[in-house]
């Protein structure tokens, strides 16, 4: 589990590059990266062995702040393909 530092930080970089970029495959890759961090986050929050409160609250934040990441990377993906549609 100590994979996700390094995950995390494809998945940034790749959601910065697209987005910076206004393509889509670097953001579609973001998206296919945030599947292991929110396994990891969600491993983290409940089947660990013992967790502490701030654990819990550190992967809450976590898990929305991804959940908002790969509902706006949705979208842009969606606004990428529209605008080079009509050019």
């Amino acid at each position: 589990m100590c994979a996700l530092p390094f995950v995390e930080a494809a998945r940034l970089f790749l959601g910065s590059m697209g987005n910076k970029t206004e393509r889509a495959g670097p953001l579609f890759l973001s998206i296919v990266l945030s599947g292991p961090v929110i396994a990891m986050c969600i491993y983290y929050l409940t089947t660990q062995t013992y967790v502490l409160r701030v654990e819990q609250v550190l992967n809450g934040i976590s898990l929305g702040f991804c959940g908002l990441q790969l509902l706006f990377s949705l979208m842009a993906i969606v606004s990428f393909q529209q605008a080079v549609s009509y050019a």
